[in-house]
């Protein structure tokens, strides 16, 4: 079993430590939480400093504010292999020195861009092929405090990252523009990448919508397939024709014919846990490694200036 201590937040430890048990292959030793003097749990050691963890585990989970790259060298530096929640503070710069002392230490790094393994999504990946036009729209609720929420690095962010997992194709070009109600950061972001493969990607996000939505459209040649993240639904949707075949389940909107795609009831956590031990345990690179990371956040850089030039336009 792969000894595996967290690192970060206490109530960010809190939040995973049920999801964390359940992985046969991960044996959860403990945490380190420098700004505070509670455990969270009875049977879970609290080690006071980093390094008395690093020197009980194998791996570690590493969470904001302990999941700097610098934090992350230190880790990997000590043969650790470490799974971490992104945050926006990295450089290229620091990425291309962390991915040299991976290779040095031989271990495995994953960052936690966990909605690419929403089971909606992997329910619909199989049945994606070569899409013309990916649409993602992806609003929270009003009625929550979401001021201090940013559109691009708390919700688009993670959209592309999914998108981007999926589209194998260089960009061939970025749009972006944003509405603020009030005038401060933005509240809605729309934005469009072109691949070179001519797939279109189309984001439309926000923070104070009257309703929450997280829903992606992938349009392929004859049919198209739709992922609902909200609430764990994926079905494949096609135009009603005769003598064709359909599901048991299906259903008729008009001239659509609604297949459901069957989804497990496991949630994104556990399979980013369990492709991270996986990883470990087979030797292999992990999917959502520093290299594809740093190409999510090279993208939202990207649309970052866009959205600055039209605002002094």
């Amino acid at each position: 079993m792969i000894r595996t201590g967290i690192l970060g937040d206490q109530q960010q430890c809190e939040k995973i430590i049920k999801d964390l048990r359940s992985i046969s292959a991960i044996k959860l030793v403990g945490f380190c939480d420098s700004n505070s003097h509670q455990n969270i749990t009875s049977d879970l050691e609290r080690f006071m400093v980093p390094e008395q963890l690093l020197g009980h585990v194998d791996a570690v989970i590493a969470l904001n504010p302990m999941s700097g790259l610098s934090q992350i060298k230190d880790y990997v530096r000590q043969s650790k292999h470490v799974l971490f929640q992104p945050n926006q503070h990295y450089s290229t710069r620091e990425a291309t020195s962390l991915v040299s002392i991976i290779d040095e230490a031989n271990v495995k790094v994953q960052a936690g861009f966990d909605k690419r393994y929403h089971q909606a999504f992997l329910a619909t990946k199989p049945f994606i092929k070569y899409p013309k036009l990916i649409v993602s729209n992806h609003y929270i609720n009003l009625a929550n405090d979401n001021t201090n929420v940013s559109v691009l690095t708390d919700i688009l962010l993670h959209d592309l990252d999914l998108v981007l997992s999926l589209v194998k194709s260089d960009i061939r070009n970025i749009e972006a523009t944003s509405v603020s109600i009030d005038h401060s950061s933005p509240d809605f972001i729309n934005a469009r990448v072109e691949f070179n493969n001519r797939c279109v990607a189309q984001f439309n996000a926000g923070r104070i919508s009257t309703s929450e939505k997280n829903e992606i459209f992938f349009f392929n040649q004859n049919h198209y397939l739709y992922a609902d993240i909200l609430n764990n639904k994926a079905s494949i949707v096609k135009k009603k024709k005769k003598n064709d075949h359909y599901g048991l389940f299906h259903s008729v909107k008009g001239n659509l014919i609604c297949d459901p795609i069957p989804i497990n009831n496991s949630t994104s956590s556990d399979n980013a846990f369990n492709a991270f031990a996986n990883a470990i345990l087979q030797d292999k690179t992990p999917d959502v490694n520093i290299e594809s990371m740093m190409r999510t956040y090279q993208v939202a850089m990207v649309i970052q200036e866009k959205l600055k030039v039209h605002a002094h336009a």
